[in-house]
């Protein structure tokens, strides 16, 4: 689910999401603020590309920070019924 974090002093980006399989949280931003907001709170598949420079987090223990450049709600698997979340996040 993405959501809207509290600022911390690690956190760059505006939002954040974590994968639900392997538990890993990173940061997300997007040249479109508006991209983001519009899916705030619901599970959605991304599409993006690491920034450079953050891919460790800005400050040491942050997630790393994405840039964002596509967001669309989940489907649902034809065979099962159940939500297909993608994370696309090329490096």
């Amino acid at each position: 689910m993405i959501e809207t974090p509290e600022i911390t002093p690690y956190m760059d980006g505006t939002h954040a999401i974590t994968d639900e399989a392997s538990g890993a949280r990173y940061a997300l931003g997007s040249d479109d603020e508006a991209l983001l907001d519009a899916y705030t709170s619901q599970r959605a598949s991304i599409f993006g590309t690491p920034v450079p420079s953050y891919e460790d987090g800005a400050i040491e223990g942050g997630p790393p920070l994405f840039s964002i450049t596509q967001v669309e709600p989940t489907t649902r698997s034809a065979a099962t019924g159940e939500e297909v979340v993608r994370f696309d996040l090329f490096g």
